[in-house]
């Protein structure tokens, strides 16, 4: 190497090189970014959920939370969160038989607790499942 820089040939084998290691990592990379999604689209519900019980016990009043898995809303307290149409968002009160259409109902009381157990699952993937219990906490769990 002469001392003003690189050659072309050293300039081409690091682009060469460079081309085949992306060439690798791209469809790993895809799979990161649709995973990642999912996970944001869960956190989104998962929050839609606390921040409905959190209103039902500021305002010391009952808020009711309706999924529309046809549409991909959550409605309550007058707002509407849209979600993803990507994934496809599943719903039960049982964590056995899901639902895919129709809407999911559930209401969140002033002392925290709310009027049912509800499961709501993205993509059909149980590690992205959100745990809505009826106990004295009904806290949201992903």
């Amino acid at each position: 190497m002469n001392s003003r820089g690189f050659s072309l040939i050293e300039l081409l084998v690091t682009i060469a090189i460079l081309s085949i290691l992306l060439a690798i990592a791209a469809p790993s990379m895809n799979s990161w970014r649709q995973a990642a999604d999912r996970k944001a689209v869960a956190r989104e519900i998962l929050s839609g959920f606390r921040h409905a019980r959190s209103l039902a016990i500021t305002a010391n009043q009952n808020v009711q939370l309706v999924i529309n898995l046809d549409t991909n809303e959550m409605v309550y307290a007058g707002q509407t969160r849209t979600l993803s149409d990507q994934f496809e968002i599943e719903a039960s009160d049982d964590d056995a038989a899901w639902a895919v259409a129709g809407t999911k109902t559930i209401v969140f009381q002033p002392g925290g607790t709310c009027s049912k157990r509800l499961f709501v699952r993205v993509d059909n993937d149980d590690a992205l499942k959100i745990r809505v219990d009826s106990t004295a906490n009904s806290l949201a769990k992903l």
